[in-house]
């Protein structure tokens, strides 16, 4: 009788917890109700408060992600970024989990950062085969800042060490897409991107990444054949590795390199300047 008293009371205890839990949610859903009406009147102080008030209720995909675009419209790109972080946790399938991978990206990229957010953004184009067309936009304009601004051994780092990309999902592995290109069918640093080898080997010099391997991966364009490109990738890979160790010797022997040809382009299409950036090299660290 007394172990059925016990069953009773914990069945009892689970069901109030379960209404409780049901009672907040309704009235979460109601306040994110009302915020999403003051967002369409521009009401971006209140419709931010409002979703404060529901996420303290109850933990939702849209209240986080709705409070994460109106501080992204505030201009408040350090507190979107969180708020995009958390609707990552609640996001209930793939699309969610995307789109809050990306926004999240775009808070990063809004605060000045390009290789963190460009790393996490190809991770959520791999997961969605189609993903809106802001997000491929995004990786191309955050793309050509890469070559167009001048590349810091800090940069590098933080790209390395991934932090940012960490935090929002432990599958991303720390990695950058250096802004360092290639001349069509030759493992021929671009006159543009040339100045970059120096920086990459003075970064994987630095103190912090003593005893890790590099590695260093060439990528091909989608033009020419399969394995002659695959060949190719792994050429470039091997010609960039070269030219670090020249100028740093001390990484000889820590530097690994492979080649996926052209399996992994960022960008589809014949325009000369996409088939550019496709010609390229990714490192990470082993």
């Amino acid at each position: 009788m007394c172990c059925w008293k016990s069953v009773y009371a914990a069945v009892m205890l689970i069901t109030t917890i379960n209404i409780a839990y049901a009672d907040d949610c309704d009235k979460g859903e109601s306040l994110f109700e009302q915020a999403s009406a003051a967002t369409k009147r521009g009401q971006l102080d209140d419709a931010e408060n409002l979703l404060k008030q529901s996420v303290s209720v109850c933990n939702r995909f849209d209240s986080w992600f709705l409070l994460g675009r109106v501080q992204q419209n505030q201009e408040s790109y350090t507190s979107a970024a969180a708020s995009f972080k958390d609707a990552k946790k609640y996001a209930s399938n793939n699309d969610e989990v995307v789109l809050a991978m990306s926004r999240y990206a775009e808070s990063l990229a809004q605060q000045g950062q390009i290789s963190v957010p460009l790393s996490i953004l190809r991770k959520a184009t791999n997961m969605l085969p189609n993903p809106p067309k802001w997000i491929p936009e995004l990786m191309l304009e955050l793309d050509k800042k890469r070559v167009e601004q001048p590349l810091t051994v800090a940069q590098v780092k933080r790209g390395l060490q991934g932090r940012s990309a960490v935090l929002l999902d432990s599958d991303i592995k720390p990695s950058i897409d250096i802004a360092i290109n290639f001349v069509f069918n030759s493992t021929e640093v671009s006159d543009d991107t040339a100045k970059n080898v120096s920086v990459l080997a003075e970064a994987l010099a630095d103190s912090e990444f003593n005893g890790e391997t590099a590695v260093i991966v060439g990528h091909a364009d989608t033009r020419g054949e399969e394995m002659p490109n695959l060949i190719l990738s792994e050429k470039r890979a091997r010609a960039i590795a070269d030219a670090i160790i020249a100028m740093r010797p001390e990484l000889d022997g820590r530097i690994l390199t492979r080649g996926l040809g052209e399996t992994r382009p960022l960008y589809r299409g014949d325009d000369a300047g996409l088939q550019k950036l496709n010609r390229r090299i990714e490192v990470y660290m082993e």
